[in-house]
């Protein structure tokens, strides 16, 4: 069948888009940052509003003085935040990993002990399953010192974005101040006929983006509550963190809770075997929740992306933003599908 010329011109129009994104990628997802921030600031600003009407001020006036007042309090709030919560989390998350290390040595030690107590039934091995198992062992250990050392990384390295994020509140602030005008000049560039679809593009990047941090956050308190107290009900150490941890993760899909998985796990062996098949059983359990129930009853269909499109972006995001980016990566892969399949609909 032959290829309309037309449809030659799509696949060039969308394969430009693509390259503009992946070596745009830094300035994108900064951009996507500054515009979920301004989706959780949208509705207290809203709100001010309109209380601000009866003060007779000018409407870009209440606006600016809406902004400020957000930002304001979202300011004391951040900052709050950081000083009672995120900086005393980081010193316990720093000492828990720290301790994990310490707690694989430890297990080391006692499988060689195991293996001294049982030498008999051990030197009566072949050669061959000793060797499978000295190497089988050694691998396990260092797989597993090796996540978690991975896990450190993902969780602090936050990369080139703290240079860069002296933009993010001028651009929230512009976000929230001229948001009908920007998407005024950004359709006024196309023909009088096409604006009502450029507006509807903008419409639908803003809904999703909307439904996807609001469902997102209810997921993630979800599933670290479930964690927290299964956690101090199995009488596993640090059930606070680990709900932490669970919290965070939860925003980095397929990958985020296999990761907050294995700390519990490293906790659990520590104790006892048994203890770690409870954990192992128990983040099953989360994971059936979570898949099967809470997350298709709040997110729904709200991204619509494959996974393979949104691993490969988590991966690209990484090596750019660390956690953050991993966290990005979802929106971001979904605002590219949307304009994707809106050019290549384009009439």
């Amino acid at each position: 069948m032959d290829i309309s010329k037309w449809q030659w011109n799509r696949v060039i129009v969308v394969a430009l888009v693509i390259l503009f994104f992946f070596f745009s990628a830094p300035i994108y997802l900064l951009i996507i940052f500054a515009l979920i921030l301004s989706m959780l600031l949208l509705s207290p600003v809203k709100w001010l509003e309109r209380k601000m009407e009866p003060l007779h001020f000018s409407q870009g006036n209440r606006r600016n003085l809406a902004v400020c007042i957000s930002f304001f309090v979202f300011a004391l709030l951040l900052v709050a935040t950081f000083y009672f919560v995120f900086f005393p989390l980081v010193f316990a998350i720093s000492r828990f990993l720290a301790s994990l290390v310490d707690i694989i040595s430890d297990l080391q030690m006692k499988f060689l002990e195991f293996l001294s107590t049982n030498q008999n039934q051990y030197l009566a091995l072949p050669a061959k399953v000793k060797d499978v198992i000295h190497q089988g062992a050694e691998k396990v250990f260092a797989f597993t010192v090796a996540q978690i050392n991975s896990l450190v990384s993902i969780l602090f390295g936050v990369g080139p974005i703290l240079v860069q994020a002296v933009l993010i509140p001028f651009l929230v602030y512009y976000f929230l101040r001229d948001r009908e005008s920007l998407v005024a000049g950004a359709t006024s560039i196309f023909p009088i006929r096409k604006r009502d679809r450029i507006e509807g593009l903008f419409k639908e990047i803003s809904t999703m983006l909307s439904c996807y941090v609001q469902g997102q956050l209810l997921v993630c308190a979800i599933t670290g509550a479930i964690v927290f107290a299964g956690t101090s009900l199995l009488g596993v150490k640090y059930p606070l963190v680990l709900g932490v941890l669970a919290f965070l993760l939860e925003t980095v899909p397929y990958i985020g809770p296999f990761l907050a998985f294995i700390p519990a796990f490293v906790l659990g062996a520590s104790v006892s075997s048994e203890l770690a098949f409870k954990v192992m059983g128990f983040y099953l359990f989360v994971s059936f929740l979570e898949n099967y129930i809470i997350v298709p009853k709040i997110m729904g269909k709200v991204v619509k992306t494959h996974p393979i499109v949104i691993l490969l972006g988590m991966m690209l995001a990484a090596n750019w933003f660390g956690l953050i980016g991993m966290m990005l990566a979802v929106p971001a892969m979904a605002i590219l599908r949307i304009l994707i399949q809106f050019i290549w609909n384009w009439r």
